[in-house]
């Protein structure tokens, strides 16, 4: 696994406790974390990993403010398993953009 990739899924955890404690803002600003490294780094491949990590930040913010809890917390638990998901994939070098998009449209409603 290269560099770029490792410092993504160390990303994804911190994304991960993030979630746990419902600070959703935090993964809108680890997904423009990875966006912006990937483009430093020449990766624009992946930076779809950044979008999906500020498309789930903001879904899961807006469950919060409209105080749908038993929501939320299905929600939060999905959330963390797509990640877990995204970092399988970046490990097991599954990271074309039709393999993430898959992934995405897997999860979205």
């Amino acid at each position: 696994m290269d560099t770029t990739t490792n410092v993504i899924r160390q990303d994804l955890k911190v994304a991960k406790n993030a979630i746990d404690d419902e600070e959703f803002e935090m993964v809108n600003v680890i997904g423009n974390r990875i966006m912006s490294n990937l483009l430093v780094e020449d990766r624009e491949e992946l930076m779809i990993v950044g979008w999906m990590l500020k498309d789930l930040g903001g879904e899961l913010g807006g469950i919060k403010e409209r105080k749908e809890e038993g929501k939320l917390e299905d929600a939060k638990k999905l959330a963390k398993e797509h990640l877990d998901e995204l970092g399988d994939m970046l490990t097991t070098k599954r990271t074309s953009a039709s393999d993430l998009w898959d992934r995405y449209f897997d999860i979205e409603p």
